[in-house]
């Protein structure tokens, strides 16, 4: 399952911008544990403007670093959401306010027939409305992304995306908006989020999981490269491919596991 969640409306007291943190994490039967799909700490909030004064889109929505895994769909998960905004110019917690404090189950048997297209669900609370988006895939694999600097420049901003031919929406792994990309000494890049869901069954060019680059060296000729690889699902074991940009290669490796 494939999951995003915005902010569509606030109440009371709160006003945008307004900067979050807390979590929110899902629970299937697989171990009952919490699947976190956004989860920050008061000193790195994120800051949400208003869907209807946002420069983009995305300015609304909460950026998702999870799931650690793929969510199972067997049986109905509950999603769990503690969300704050964080109050100015005081360090106090007790002094914040609540944006959404609220559990509500998703039943994916309803809609059995229906895997591989977005769902919406809205959840209105006390203080806020938030809209949730889910993308039931039947037959999936989970599939772990890697991306390497390999060759040249690591010095580069750029925004990394992957999606699957079936579902007209992209996962954002990593956008690192006016920041350089942080890269280990191992040239790892560090992404926000690693794992996506991806069908397995299927015709062959119906299939593929396609991960996306746009980068911009920093320090260089200021031109935006772009970039792509696509994958054929497996079951198990990797794939690796490499993706060429003006200022570096990168290796792109994805780890294939069957849910359990």
């Amino acid at each position: 399952m494939r999951s995003g969640g915005q902010v569509t409306e606030i109440k009371g007291a709160l006003q945008w911008p307004l900067d979050v943190y807390g979590h929110v994490a899902v629970r299937d039967s697989l171990d009952k544990k919490r699947n976190y799909l956004f989860r920050r700490i008061r000193e790195d909030c994120q800051t949400l403007a208003s869907p209807e004064a946002s420069v983009s889109p995305v300015d609304s929505y909460l950026k998702l670093t999870g799931p650690s895994r793929a969510v199972v769909l067997i049986d109905p998960v509950f999603f769990e959401v503690d969300l704050k905004v964080k109050s100015i110019g005081t360090p106090f917690e007790c002094e914040d306010k609540v944006l959404s404090y609220h559990c509500f189950c998703y039943n994916n048997i309803p809609h059995m027939g229906n895997t591989g297209f977005a769902q919406r669900k809205v959840e209105s609370t006390e203080h806020s409305t938030m809209e949730f988006v889910f993308a039931p895939l039947s037959h999936a694999v989970e599939a772990t992304i890697e991306i390497h600097v390999i060759e040249g420049s690591a010095d580069f901003k750029a925004c990394f995306t992957a999606r699957t031919i079936g579902i007209n929406e992209d996962v954002m792994l990593l956008d690192s908006l006016d920041r350089k990309v942080t890269v280990a000494s191992d040239g790892l890049v560090a992404l926000d989020r690693r794992v996506v869901s991806v069908e397995e069954e299927g015709e062959v060019h119906n299939r593929f999981l396609s991960v996306y680059v746009q980068a911009t060296e920093v320090g260089g000729s200021g031109k935006t490269f772009f970039n792509h690889v696509n994958f054929i699902p497996r079951v198990a074991l990797r794939s690796q491919l490499l993706l060429q940009l003006e200022f570096c290669k990168l290796s792109v490796e994805v780890a294939w596991s069957m849910l359990s």
